[in-house]
C-alpha cells in the first residue's frame, strides 16, 4: 500500500519526524518497505510554478508555438514549446493556466530519451526564436513517463513557489499482512496514525445530495445467491463525458500506485484508496435488458474480461450478468460487454459486499490479482459500501456539474448497526478510543449499566457479530485487535531505547469459561458470575524479589453468542528499558 503523505495530512496530522512516525508504524505492525521521495532533487530556485499568459504562434514552425510565462521575476520569460495541450489555446488572447516550470540551469530528465536521463537545462535557438526556459512534463520532473503534453496545475497554484514545495512529497510504501486489511485506504492508515501520534482523524466528507427518479427505475437489481452477496449499491449516474480526470486526482492516484485512465475510472480508484472499498462502473446504456443480476457461473459459460481473455465459468464462480449472460467477475474483473467508452454517458455505479473467499477463489482460479480483489479477499466491513459509492459520487458530481439519480441499496443480511449496548469499565475506553470507537463509560463494578459505543465501519472482523470489544470476532473478543492494541502501546512505550522509564500499564484478560483451560485461570467464585455482574477485588502480587503489593482487579462476565466469557483488567506501574511484546495468550 503506497501513501503519499500530502494526501495522509488531509486526514491526520503527521506531528514530529517522518523517520521517527516510520518507526513507531513499523514497531506497531505496520512494517514500512520503502520511501520514496519525489522532487528532493529539484533546483528550489530554477524549478517554480509558473503561468502561461498567452499562447502566440511560432513564426517558422507550424508544430511549435510561443508560451509567455510569468514566474515571480521581474519579466515574463518566452518559452518556445511544441507541447499539444497548449495548442488549443493559439492565438486565443490572454489565458491563465499553471505549469511547472524550468529556468535555464535547471536539471531535468530528458523527455525524448528512452529510461530517465538526467541533463542540463541551456538557452538555445529552436527555430530562429530563442528560449532559455521550459514548461515541464511529468517525465522531465521523474514523475512518470507522461511527456505528450505538460503538466497543467490547479487554477490555485501560487506562481513562483518551488515545485519542491508545491509537488514535493514522500510516498511509504508500506507492506501490510492480511489482518490488516483496514489499512488498505488513506482513512485506515490515518487512523492508525492517530492512535500512534494522538493527533486528531478527521474523516472525509462525502456527502451528496441525489436527484432525479430512483435508479430502481432505470437499473433493476437481482441477487440470486444472498451467501456469497450480502450488500449491492446500484448508484445511477446520467449525463457523464468521458476526458481525463483533474490533475490533482491523477496524481493522488498516480503517486498511490496506479495508473490515471480517465475521470470516471480515476474516481473509482480514487474512492477505493480513500476508503479501502473497490468500486466498478458499468456503461448502463450497454446492460442488455436494464438488469442486473449477481448469481453463480454457469458450467461451460464463457464470458470476456476487460482485459481482452475468454474466461471460462462454473458454479464457483460469482458474476453479474444481465440478460445476454456475465458482464464481470464479481469483484474482480468487468468484462468488455458493459466497458466504458468515448460514448459512455450514462453509468452505474457498484459497490458491494462479497463474500471473500468467494472473491478468493474467482482470482487465484483466473490468475487476476488486483488491487479490488485482494482487498475484497481480505475483508471489508459491509457497511463500507455506502462510504465509497458516496466518495465516488460526490467528486463525479462536482466535476462536471453530472445529474446524479437516487441509488439503490439491497441488503441480504443484517449490517451491523451504528450503536451497540456493552458494558466497560472506565479504563477500557482508552483501548476503544485507539480504533474509533466511541463510547460512553461506566464505572467499575456497577454491571448493571451500559455504554453505548458508537462505531463508523472500518474492521471486518469486528464486524462480524453485533457486539463490540476492542473489535469483534466470532470468539466475542478479536485477538487481532487486541494484539494490534498492543503493538502500537509497545511502541510509544519502547521509544526511547536504553533510557530507564517508570510506566502505569494496563492489562486486559480474557478468557472462555466454556473452555476446560479456563478452571485452572479463573478461580470458581469469579465464574460464578452471571451475565453482566461486575466485580472489585484486590490480590496479593509478587514482584521478582519476592515482595509482595496489593494489586485492584475489575473484572466482568459477559455472555455472547451462548458462550461465557471472564473480561479482567488491572494496571500497576512498572519500571523498564525495554519491553518485549507478548502474544496474546501470554497476556
Amino acid at each position: 500500500m503506497k501513501v503519499p503523505l500530502s494526501w495522509l495530512q488531509d486526514y491526520v496530522d503527521v506531528r514530529g519526524s517522518l523517520e521517527d512516525l516510520l518507526e513507531r508504524m513499523t514497531l506497531a505492525g505496520l512494517e514500512v518497505a520503502s520511501v520514496e521521495r519525489v522532487g528532493d532533487w529539484w533546483d528550489r530556485e530554477r524549478l517554480v510554478v509558473g503561468e502561461v499568459l498567452e499562447v502566440r504562434p511560432h513564426p517558422n514552425a507550424d508544430r511549435l508555438v510561443l508560451a509567455d510565462v510569468a514566474y515571480g521575476g521581474s519579466e515574463v520569460e518566452q518559452v518556445v514549446t511544441g507541447a499539444p495541450n497548449l495548442f488549443p489555446y493559439k492565438g486565443a488572447g490572454p489565458v491563465s493556466l499553471k505549469v511547472a516550470f524550468a529556468l535555464e540551469g535547471a536539471d531535468l530528465y530528458d523527455g525524448h530519451k528512452e529510461g530517465f536521463v538526467k541533463t542540463r537545462l541551456k538557452g538555445t535557438k529552436i527555430r530562429g526564436v530563442p528560449s532559455r526556459a521550459m514548461v515541464c512534463s511529468e517525465k522531465e520532473l521523474g514523475i512518470s513517463e507522461e511527456h505528450e503534453g505538460i503538466m497543467i496545475l490547479p487554477d490555485d497554484a501560487p506562481v513562483g513557489t518551488p515545485l519542491a514545495d508545491y509537488l514535493g512529497d514522500s510516498i511509504v510504501d508500506l507492506d501490510l499482512t492480511p489482518n490488516l486489511a483496514r489499512c488498505y485506504n488513506m482513512v485506515g492508515v490515518a487512523r492508525e496514525v492517530s492512535a500512534l501520534t494522538g493527533a486528531p482523524l478527521r474523516y472525509p466528507d462525502t456527502e451528496w445530495q441525489a436527484g432525479g427518479p430512483p435508479a430502481a427505475d432505470l437499473a433493476r437489481l437481482e441477487i440470486e445467491d444472498p451467501q456469497l452477496c450480502a450488500r449491492y449499491i446500484a448508484t445511477v449516474i446520467r449525463g457523464v463525458e468521458i476526458g481525463p480526470a483533474p490533475q490533482w486526482m491523477q496524481g493522488r492516484v498516480q503517486k498511490a500506485g496506479m495508473r490515471p485512465i480517465n475521470n470516471v475510472v480515476d474516481i473509482t480508484n480514487y474512492a477505493m484508496l480513500l476508503t479501502g472499498h473497490p468500486l466498478h462502473a458499468f456503461d448502463l446504456d450497454r446492460i442488455a435488458g436494464g438488469r442486473l443480476v449477481v448469481r453463480r457461473g454457469v458450467d461451460g459459460e464463457t464470458m470476456t474480461t476487460l482485459d481482452g481473455q475468454e474466461r471460462t465459468l462454473d458454479p464457483d464462480i460469482l458474476v453479474i450478468a444481465d440478460d445476454d449472460g456475465p458482464t464481470s467477475l464479481a469483484g474482480v474483473m468487468g468484462g468488455r460487454t458493459t466497458e466504458l467508452s468515448a460514448s459512455t454517458r450514462n453509468i452505474v455505479l457498484e459497490a458491494a459486499h462479497f463474500d471473500p473467499a468467494s472473491i478468493g477463489r474467482t482470482f487465484r482460479r483466473h490468475k487476476l490479482a488486483s488491487a479490488a480483489s485482494v482487498r475484497l479477499a481480505r475483508g471489508v466491513d459491509p457497511a463500507l459500501p455506502l462510504a465509497a459509492a458516496r466518495a465516488a459520487a460526490r467528486p463525479l458530481a462536482e466535476l462536471g456539474g453530472v445529474p446524479l439519480v437516487h441509488r439503490t441499496d439491497r441488503l441480504t443480511a443484517a449490517i451491523p448497526p451504528g450503536t451497540t449496548g456493552v458494558e466497560f469499565t472506565q479504563r477500557y475506553q482508552t483501548l476503544l478510543a485507539h480504533y474509533g470507537l466511541e463510547g460512553q463509560a461506566i464505572q467499575a463494578g456497577h454491571g448493571n449499566e451500559n455504554g453505548d459505543v458508537e462505531h463508523r465501519p472500518h474492521r471486518f472482523e469486528r464486524a462480524l457479530d453485533q457486539q463490540l470489544m476492542l473489535g469483534v470476532r466470532r470468539d466475542f473478543v478479536s485477538r487481532e485487535a487486541y494484539q494490534d492494541y498492543l503493538r502500537d502501546r509497545f511502541a510509544q512505550l519502547n521509544a526511547n531505547r536504553g533510557v530507564k522509564k517508570t510506566q502505569e500499564m494496563e492489562h486486559l484478560r480474557l478468557v472462555d469459561l466454556d473452555t476446560p483451560e479456563s478452571a485452572r485461570l479463573v478461580p470458581e467464585r469469579l465464574r460464578r458470575l452471571k451475565n453482566g455482574e461486575a466485580l472489585n477485588f484486590e490480590v496479593e502480587h509478587y514482584r521478582k524479589d519476592g515482595s509482595t503489593f496489593p494489586l485492584e482487579v475489575s473484572c466482568q462476565v459477559i455472555e455472547s453468542n451462548g458462550r461465557r466469557y471472564y473480561l479482567g483488567f488491572h494496571h500497576d506501574t512498572v519500571s523498564y528499558t525495554h519491553l518485549t511484546l507478548p502474544t496474546i495468550d501470554s497476556v
